[in-house]
Formats: structure tokens, sequence, C-alpha cells
């Protein structure tokens, strides 16, 4: 499976710049870079249980929840944050 197809796609990633002072002045293109960087550095293991990840995400089957409005959204897309976390994305 091709992860990259599941990162934040660049519409939304230029909201996140705008909103996030950790992406300020980092192109698409950079960003994309890094991610793909960060999923090439996994192990074997953590890679197969992305690919099971965003299988789900595709089929819908995995939901997030925000606690402040107690709503649960489809997950859809992911990223890794400057810290190498994994970040899951809600695009309504």
């Amino acid at each position: 499976m091709d992860l990259s197809a599941y990162i934040l796609p660049e519409e939304d990633y230029k909201r996140l710049a705008e909103l996030n002072y950790d992406y300020t002045g980092m192109s698409y293109q950079s960003f994309m870079n890094w991610n793909i960087q960060c999923i090439n550095e996994c192990t074997d293991e953590v890679r197969a249980w992305m690919s099971i990840l965003c299988t789900r995400m595709g089929n819908n089957s995995i939901r997030i929840m925000d606690l402040e409005i107690c709503t649960a959204y489809s997950a859809s897309h992911l990223y890794f944050d400057h810290h190498k976390r994994l970040c899951i994305v809600n695009l309504c």
C-alpha cells in the first residue's frame, strides 16, 4: 500500500500551515518529504500496522472523537508532526 496517498492533501496542508506556527514557511513539498521520511524510518511492523489503519480509514471504519463537542468523525488522512508523532486527521 502507498501510505503517502493518505498524507494530508495540499489544500488542507495550507490550512494547517496558516493556523499552526510549526508549519509557517514550510512548503507542501517539504511537508511531503518529511512525512515520507518518517514513514520510511518506521519499522516493517509499524508500516504494516499503518497499512491496516489506512485501509480501515478508506473503508470509513475508523472514527475519531472530539470530547469537547462529543462528536465522532471519520478518520481520513494522517501526517507526522515535527516530533514524528502520527496525527490522524478528519476532513469534513
